[in-house]
């Protein structure tokens, strides 16, 4: 079952929601495999959908089912809890099942459907990334991208806006390579459980991505150097002579290869970045950063093809009028 970003922001939306009501309330042991079997709950009912796509409105459906975060956290924290409180309140949480051939009915409460549900999934949370509460992982509050500033900030005992200031200032100095850093320590903390994230990576993404925005660069980039030699080949066709000295006009010519690496070394690795389960909607902000950028590399490709087939008929009215 294959969901979109969007509803991967949705469920990881929710489930961080309960994470947040049941942080306090539960062990840091207990509130990661509350969290996993919520996560897995989730999937379980949208696979019993049975539909070969699943759509925005299934998962919002599916999800406003489960009841609001901080009811699905009370039920969690009493299945998960072991704790005897609110038993007074067990009168109104009660489903009757209904009564089967030589069965009378029974009254279950909640957190016994539910226990029963955690049960039913179990054989998930051993193929899944778990999800883990806010209190548990050193860079679990006031994060912002993927946490790294922040375990830093907590490790060295420094202020965690200092080293993001830091980070950014780096970063414009040397993109690509403090991009490259930034995920190599990301996923050196996380291998060793130093942090985590709601969201699992996901390695598909990771690679897809990266390899879309490398065809798409050099896809522009064939289009314009083609599209140079198709003018240089009309003008010996039709004008049967060569294409004459345009200067300023063909900057593209010259320069076409030097954009294109720059261009892969800057938009590869931020495309790599955007691909990580970042916090906050990063991961979409940055997606839509690369296809401007891709979108404006095309941009400046056809103002240079423009400013080319210019050139060329400035020249040739030129030579027309003596």
């Amino acid at each position: 079952m294959e969901l979109t970003e969007k509803q991967e922001r949705y469920i990881v939306r929710y489930v961080h929601a309960v994470s947040e009501a049941i942080a306090e309330k539960l062990s840091g042991k207990q509130c990661d495999r509350a969290l996993a079997r919520l996560r897995a709950r989730v999937e379980n009912q949208l696979e019993n959908l049975g539909k070969p796509a699943i759509e925005d409105v299934d998962v919002i459906t599916v999800l406003r089912g489960m009841g609001a975060p901080e009811r699905q956290a009370m039920i969690l924290i009493r299945v998960w809890g072991g704790g005897k409180e609110n038993e007074t309140e067990g009168t109104e949480n009660k489903q009757t099942i209904p009564a089967m051939r030589g069965h009378t009915s029974v009254t279950v409460s909640e957190e016994e459907v539910a226990a029963h549900v955690e049960k039913d999934v179990e054989r998930r949370e051993d193929a899944r990334e778990p999800t883990t509460c806010k209190k548990k992982k050193q860079t679990s509050d006031n994060l912002v991208w993927l946490g790294v500033c922040a375990y830093f900030g907590k490790t060295l005992d420094l202020p965690v806006w200092v080293l993001r200031v830091l980070t950014i200032l780096l970063g414009i100095a040397a993109a690509p390579a403090i991009i490259i850093m930034y995920l190599g320590i990301y996923f050196w903390l996380r291998a060793t459980g130093r942090v985590s994230s709601v969201q699992p990576v996901r390695i598909a993404r990771m690679v897809l991505r990266p390899i879309s925005v490398v065809v798409s660069i050099i896809g522009i980039y064939f289009v314009g150097r083609y599209a140079i030699k198709a003018i240089i080949a009309g003008c010996e066709l039709w004008f049967k002579k060569t294409t004459p000295e345009i200067s300023d006009w063909a900057w593209l010519e010259r320069t076409d290869t030097k954009m294109l690496l720059l261009t892969l070394l800057f938009l590869v690795p931020l495309s790599l970045l955007s691909a990580t389960p970042m916090s906050n909607g990063w991961d979409y902000s940055l997606k839509r950063l690369t296809q401007a950028c891709i979108a404006l590399y095309a941009i400046v490709t056809s103002f240079g093809i423009a400013s080319y087939v210019s050139g060329v008929i400035i020249v040739f009215v030129k030579e027309f009028t003596g």
